[in-house]
């Protein structure tokens, strides 16, 4: 076997296409190949094989070989069949229509993207970062339209900022544990092109029978107009999360007024089992004051006692009484919650059907944060859409 025979061989090349020449400048290696003469090629259209009239040179990124740059300079034959006047520019079988690179360096760009950086990546595979986008960007959109969503029974929706207050939005399948979408924005119109996209790809409006999202109105809106058959559950964590903030509030304004509270902010918004040893001593000498931040947590404390319940009849009066005490009490940001409450009373209690939360969505947009911070941003929504689709997509990208 000769050099030219063992290079086809690592390469994978095979008849008619061989290797008639091969030069290094540098760290580049050129290998040039051409197609055995008077070799007939089918056309594209009828399949009818035909015969070369022209022919042309391109070049293709390959694979490094060793340690260098491998670029392929192929005789890329033309012909002119009877079933198409035009004349038309064969097909190679290792490449695809309008891109500078070989299938397996697009696989290998792929695979690449998601071990890090792309502008870190692109420079150690010695291209340009828009030119790694660009496959990136053409393989997640021509891999997402082969996705079939017909299975799809419980969506979670939630937003995740791409910088300040530019905001994506995230539909997930919560069986599944993928992103089917991502919208721009975080109003219902977000809902909207979520339903016109998963129609496009065999879902079915009618099978979506849980939806889980924040307190949002903006999702509410949408989802009651799309999804007339599906249960809108609010997440509990993000209702704790409200009781949470109003406890935060409350506590300012009790520092505010002269109570000893400083840097006890975290005593209150911890689970009393987290707290170190010297935590408790503090929280137990600061919890048995006579003051609005007490009473707060124990309304926190009651809503986290109302999810451990197991009957929704029974969270449902529990959760009237919470209700009743929080507007009884005199704490404003209370009174205010309570309304936050009663606005989204029927969609809290669903929790207790089926127990669902938005805990996947805040794992994926735990994952999307992390590359985000990687990447140190993106330049634009598509980088960010394409990276999401290729880490946490319900569908595989690849280059084949």
């Amino acid at each position: 076997m000769d050099e030219k025979e063992f290079i086809s061989s690592v390469l994978g090349f095979s008849e008619p296409w061989y290797i008639v020449g091969m030069r290094q400048v540098e760290d580049v290696i050129e290998i040039k190949l051409d197609y055995a003469g008077g070799t007939k090629f089918r056309c594209q259209i009828c399949g009818k094989f035909c015969t070369v009239y022209d022919s042309k040179w391109r070049k293709y990124r390959h694979l490094d070989l060793w340690q260098y740059k491998t670029i392929l300079n192929v005789h890329i034959p033309r012909i002119k069949c009877d079933c198409n006047c035009k004349r038309t520019t064969i097909q190679l079988p290792w490449t695809r229509s309008g891109s500078s690179f070989t299938q397996m360096m697009e696989m290998h760009i792929l695979e690449m993207a998601k071990n890090g950086s792309i502008s870190k990546q692109a420079k150690l595979l010695r291209i340009t970062d828009t030119r790694m986008w660009r496959v990136i960007i053409y393989h997640t959109e021509r891999c997402r339209k082969k996705a079939v969503f017909s299975f799809v029974t419980s969506l979670g929706i939630d937003e995740t900022s791409k910088k300040g207050h530019n905001y994506l939005t995230n539909f997930v399948d919560l069986v599944k544990r993928k992103i089917m979408f991502i919208a721009d924005g975080k109003d219902s119109g977000t809902v909207g092109a979520f339903s016109k996209d998963f129609v496009l790809h065999g879902g079915v409006k009618s099978r979506i029978i849980n939806t889980t999202s924040d307190m949002s109105l903006a999702f509410e809106c949408g989802i009651r107009r799309e999804f007339e058959n599906s249960k809108i559950v609010i997440d509990k964590f993000h209702v704790v999360k409200y009781f949470n903030d109003a406890l935060n509030k409350t506590l300012r304004d009790d520092v505010k007024a002269g109570l000893d509270l400083k840097n006890t902010r975290y005593l209150w918004l911890m689970n009393r089992e987290n707290l170190s040893e010297k935590q408790l001593k503090r929280f137990d000498c600061v919890s048995k004051r006579n003051c609005m931040t007490v009473r707060a947590y124990g309304m926190k404390l009651a809503m986290q006692e109302i999810y451990r319940l197991t009957d929704k009849e029974e969270a449902k009066g529990e959760l009237r009484r919470l209700v009743g005490w929080l507007r009884r009490s005199r704490n404003v940001h209370m009174k205010k919650l309570a309304g936050t409450v009663v606005s989204h009373f029927e969609n809290i209690l669903n929790y207790f059907d089926d127990r669902l939360t938005n805990a996947v969505l805040e794992g994926l947009n735990n994952i999307v944060q992390s590359i985000k911070h990687t990447a140190r941003g993106f330049r634009n929504c598509e980088y960010m859409k394409a990276i999401c689709y290729l880490h946490c997509g319900a569908f595989e990208v690849t280059a084949l």
